[in-house]
């Protein structure tokens, strides 16, 4: 992917001042260009590699357990870092919440499940709008993401202060994760291949 053509031209500045710069901009990474002798133009192409550990903009589909005017989605963006961790994008959005949740009886939250072993992580109440719309964007570094099988959102009673195993109550959309996980799985059989 070709992003930018420059050229530059080195005017007044001592070339002891540019070689210090552009030794101290190199071991940082900023600059990763050959020296330009002084008053010399040179044009170059910057190409950046496609990041080879991402999955971009994976759309998973919320299904409905009951309530057929329900509708969900969420969108994913998982990178994973040269640590192994994973740098996970959702943004969640459900439309026509029970109106318990807009009355602020209840609430409702999304949650990551691990179905071998139930574990379920809670990723955050959802912004609810005037017309029952709930959004939710989070970013979370995790290192674990790929033990998750589903995304689910659920609805109930604000739950206790003292309460130190939170779970989901009643789930009203489930999304599968293996179409994001599989891209994972994929685009890291490509990159080692």
């Amino acid at each position: 992917m070709r992003l930018a053509r420059y050229s530059v031209k080195v005017l007044s500045l001592d070339n002891k001042i540019l070689v210090l710069a552009a030794a101290l901009l190199g071991m940082l990474g900023i600059l990763s260009m050959p020296l330009i002798a002084y008053g010399e133009t040179c044009p170059r192409d910057i190409t950046v590699p496609p990041t080879e550990n991402q999955v971009s903009g994976t759309e998973i589909v919320l299904e409905s357990s009951g309530d057929s005017r329900l509708t969900g989605s969420a969108t994913a963006n998982v990178t994973i870092d040269q640590n192994g961790l994973y740098d996970v994008a959702l943004t969640v959005n459900v439309k026509n919440l029970p109106d318990s949740v807009m009355q602020g009886n209840d609430i409702a939250e999304a949650w990551l499940i691990d179905d071998s072993t139930g574990y379920a992580h809670n990723l955050g109440a959802f912004e609810v709008s005037e017309d029952n719309n709930g959004t939710m964007t989070i970013k979370h570094k995790m290192s674990n993401f790929a033990l998750f099988d589903k995304i689910i959102v659920s609805i109930g009673a604000k739950p206790a202060t003292e309460d130190t195993t939170p779970s989901p109550s009643k789930i009203i959309l489930t999304g599968d994760l293996s179409p994001l996980k599989e891209g994972m799985i994929n685009r890291n059989q490509a990159t080692t291949a």
